[in-house]
């Protein structure tokens, strides 16, 4: 049986924090951190890049700078140049990112903050099965806003570990554990579970294929010496 993690990471952290993990990038990495003019979105990027490369880095035994990411045909980004089997997918949502990990099938993972300003009704309606708009619109406030956004991480974690675009991907029935696209545009299998999140966020994470994983869910601290206390949880976990 597969076994996936997920490393959840606060991506909020102090600029001295921060500035430690940035000698972790690529120059791609540092030169598209710099097109950010809002300093907190390049805070962001930047740990949630740098964080990714740490926790990776510690399965393939390099040093975090040390790894490349390549891009498939779709932009997807995959390691290459380790001789290793591992797979990784990063998804980021204002102040936490997630980071999938493990050997072997692609992974996919996506987190979504529950933007109050989202309109559920209007975009299920447009992009999703009408069934899954009709089970949307059968909630009211908060819940109608969760529904809509469980339903999104979903298909968006497919759509993420098989390596394609979007749009496609958006007509997946991912109600259940095991998600096929009955159009057969998108191919194989997909594993689905949803992750546990912090208030105010969803998450989801799914395996291209076709037998079920073990899950676990951790919190990332950076290993940095100017982290204040109580600024990031502490390295741990729960399983799910």
């Amino acid at each position: 049986m597969a076994h996936v993690e997920v490393w959840l990471i606060r991506t909020d952290l102090p600029e001295p924090v921060v500035e430690d993990l940035a000698g972790a990038l690529d120059d791609a990495e540092r030169n598209r951190a710099a097109t950010f003019t809002d300093p907190s979105e390049r805070r962001r990027f930047t740990a949630a890049h740098a964080a990714a490369r740490f926790i990776a880095a510690e399965r393939v035994g390099v040093p975090p700078s040390a790894l490349c990411w390549g891009r498939g045909p779709d932009g997807k980004p995959h390691l290459v140049g380790t001789g290793s089997d591992l797979q990784t997918n990063l998804s980021h949502s204002e102040d936490v990112a997630a980071l999938a990990i493990t050997r072997g099938p692609a992974v996919g993972v996506d987190i979504q903050w529950l933007a109050p300003d989202l309109d559920p009704l209007r975009m299920s309606a447009r992009f999703f099965r009408p069934a899954e708009a009709r089970f949307v619109a059968a909630a009211e406030g908060l819940a109608r806003l969760r529904r809509f956004v469980d339903l999104w991480t979903r298909k968006e974690a497919c759509v993420k570990a098989w390596g394609g675009r979007l749009g496609p991907g958006l007509r997946l029935p991912v109600h259940g554990r095991v998600v096929r696209d009955p159009g057969g545009v998108i191919p194989g299998e997909f594993r689905l579970r949803g992750v546990p999140a912090p208030d105010g966020f969803r998450a989801a994470v799914a395996l291209h294929a076709d037998r079920p994983f073990t899950l676990a869910v951790h919190w990332w601290k950076p290993p940095v010496a100017r982290i204040p206390d109580g600024v990031s949880p502490s390295e741990g976990g729960s399983r799910a």
